[in-house]
């Protein structure tokens, strides 16, 4: 009878080694598998943004007749998705409706045709890439209600008219920002364009900390583009600028502007009243001696303003102080000044003004009334 021999001394080295690589092999053709399909998808995605700007820049161009759009190239301001940034440029051709094709015969009265090109670029990891589009329409086809952003400048035919446009004006051009990095008013953006049709829309764009953005500017006077921007729109943490440009079709060159944003003002310094306690007449409770109101402060200049607003009788009153250094500030309150009607004390509210943007700060302080 043949006996079955068992061993328990497992794998050999050998055998453990030779596991491993198999394992190895097989792992790293898994990482190069999930390496492309990532590429691949990231590269989808990029192609599909750019086909989406070129898509809507094409079809811009085709809401107005060919003979409203000025024949040259305008290059937009960049946009950033998913971190990737996007170029279009977008070439108006005006031919005659014989040559859709190359478009290098001049139009020569009657229905021309818009020749629109358009490219929009980026670039990755993996090098520069763009997709480009384009259209050809004559003056006869119907057209849908709207205007383009960034063709249309002028109602004159189909040669175009001269655009120009003054330099961008902001107001304010400098404001302080809240605790939350928000200017604390609205910024309105003005730019004054000639040769430009009434019913086109400017785009105004700018980046904060929270990115890309734009807005519409719309003729609100013949010549004259505004919008009002949301102060909840901008943010901008500590002393810095944010920078504003028009995009305005027509011209190469795009107006621009910088709005100087400082964080809120904060009173540094210690407030005091001499002498104290203040003395009060008896039933009248207003002060029988002249009061001192100053205060001591740092980062103010002698434009800048410092108050004291005070309860008077059942309402309020408000003392300006002077400053001949921008750090020292005092004022005089007269004797027989009114005071609060009822308490031991009264409380004061110091309250800085900062020319430059309005920002406001306070301080408050207490005083016994005897």
């Amino acid at each position: 009878m043949l006996k079955r021999h068992t061993s328990d001394e497992g794998m050999s080295l050998v055998e453990v080694v030779v596991a491993m690589a198999i394992v190895t092999v097989g792992l790293l053709g898994m990482l190069t598998e999930i390496v492309t399909y990532f590429h691949q998808q990231s590269s989808q995605r990029a192609h599909a943004v750019a086909l989406r700007l070129a898509t809507t820049a094409l079809e811009d161009s085709r809401r107005v007749s060919p003979g409203t759009l000025t024949p040259g190239t305008i290059t937009a301001p960049p946009v950033t998705k998913d971190n990737v940034s996007y170029t279009t440029t977008t070439t108006v051709q005006m031919c005659a409706p014989t040559d859709q094709t190359t478009c290098t015969t001049p139009a020569s009265g009657g229905p021309s045709v818009a020749r629109v090109q358009v490219s929009v670029g980026w670039t990755d990891s993996h090098g520069a890439h763009h997709v480009a589009l384009s259209t050809a329409d004559d003056a006869t086809k119907g057209y849908l209600p709207g205007s383009s952003s960034g063709l249309l400048s002028n109602s004159s035919g189909a040669s175009g008219a001269s655009v120009s446009a003054s330099a961008l004006g902001l107001s304010p051009t400098s404001v302080a920002t809240d605790s939350n990095g928000n200017p604390v008013s609205n910024i309105t953006a003005t730019v004054t364009i000639n040769g430009l049709s009434a019913s086109t829309t400017v785009p105004l764009t700018w980046t904060d900390d929270n990115g890309a953005h734009q807005v519409s500017m719309s003729d609100v006077g013949g010549t004259t583009w505004s919008v009002t921007v949301s102060k909840s729109s901008i943010k901008r943490a500590g002393s810095s600028t944010v920078a504003f440009a028009a995009t305005v079709p027509g011209i190469q060159v795009f107006p621009t502007a910088t709005l100087t944003v400082t964080p809120q003002a904060v009173f540094v310094g210690s407030c005091s009243v001499t002498a104290s306690p203040i003395v009060l007449t008896p039933l009248t409770r207003k002060t029988s001696l002249a009061e001192l109101f100053s205060c001591t402060t740092n980062g103010l200049s002698t434009t800048d303003s410092v108050q004291a607003v005070y309860a008077s009788g059942t309402g309020t009153a408000t003392l300006t102080l002077s400053s001949v250094n921008g750090s020292t500030w005092t004022a005089t309150l007269p004797a027989g000044t009114s005071m609060v009607n009822s308490g031991s004390t009264e409380n004061i509210t110091f309250q800085l003004s900062r020319a430059s943007d309005g920002s406001i700060a306070n301080q408050s302080a207490s005083v016994a009334l005897a």
